[in-house]
C-alpha cells in the first residue's frame, strides 16, 4: 500500500469515475465498515465548512489509507478498540512511518541500517517505507516529537501513544529493516483480510 492524499473532489469530481471490480463486488460492505468511510467523508467536509463556510471539493487532502488502519486495529483489539480519530488537532491521530520516510532519515538512522547491513541508499529501504508494514497511528503531536529518532527510541514514544494492538508487532523488535517491515506488512493484511471478509471466508 503506497499512501497518497486526496481530495473531496478527487472522489466525486471529473470524468474518471471509481469501478469496484466484479472480483471485489461480493466482499462484505456491511455497517461498521461504510460507517467509517462515512464518518471521514464528513470529517473533510467539517474542515472545508470551517476554512472557507463552503465546501470546496479541491480543499482539505485526506490519506484514506487512515481507514485500513483503524480497520486493522478494530480487528486486532475486538471489542472496546480505540476509536483511533484521525485529524488535525494535537490530539487526533495522524499516519507514523516507523522508518522516516525522508529520503535521508537522519545520521541516527543511517548508522542504524548500515551496522543491520541495510544502508539507506538500498532500493529495499526506500521502496519499503509507504508499505503498509512500515505504517502505524500515532497522535499529531508524538508525530512531530518522534521525527527522525533513532529506531531505539522511536518504538518506545510510539508504544506510548495509546495502547494501540497496531504497535504490538514492531515495540519487541531490536532491529528495522526490510525483513521486518514485510513480516509486519503480511500480518497487518492477514488482519485487514479477516476485517474485510471476501466471499470465501464467511
Amino acid at each position: 500500500m503506497k499512501p497518497n492524499d486526496r481530495t473531496l473532489g478527487d472522489y466525486f469530481e471529473g470524468a474518471n469515475p471509481f469501478v469496484v471490480p466484479p472480483y471485489q463486488r461480493p466482499y462484505e460492505w456491511d455497517e461498521p465498515r461504510w460507517v467509517d468511510l462515512w464518518r471521514d467523508l464528513l470529517l473533510l467536509y467539517r474542515r472545508s465548512l470551517a476554512s472557507s463556510q463552503r465546501l470546496e471539493l479541491n480543499g482539505p487532502q485526506h490519506f484514506m489509507g487512515t481507514l485500513i488502519l483503524r480497520g486493522i486495529e478494530r480487528q486486532l483489539s475486538g471489542r472496546g478498540a480505540h476509536a483511533v480519530p484521525f485529524g488535525k488537532g494535537e490530539e487526533l491521530f495522524s499516519i507514523e512511518h516507523v522508518l522516516p520516510q525522508a529520503q535521508d532519515p537522519g545520521r541516527a538512522w543511517r548508522q542504524d541500517l548500515d551496522k543491520w547491513g541495510e544502508p539507506v541508499d538500498l532500493p529495499s529501504s526506500q521502496e519499503l517505507r509507504h508499505t503498509l508494514g512500515n505504517l502505524t497511528a500515532v497522535t499529531n503531536y508524538d508525530n512531530s516529537v518522534n521525527g527522525q529518532k533513532p529506531f531505539s527510541v522511536k518504538r518506545g514514544l510510539i508504544a506510548k501513544t495509546a495502547p494501540l494492538r497496531l504497535h504490538s508487532s514492531f515495540k519487541r523488535r531490536q532491529k528495522w529493516t526490510s525483513k521486518e517491515i514485510v513480516e509486519r506488512t503480511q500480518a497487518l493484511a492477514v488482519a485487514a483480510l479477516a476485517h474485510w471478509r471476501g466471499p470465501r471466508q464467511r
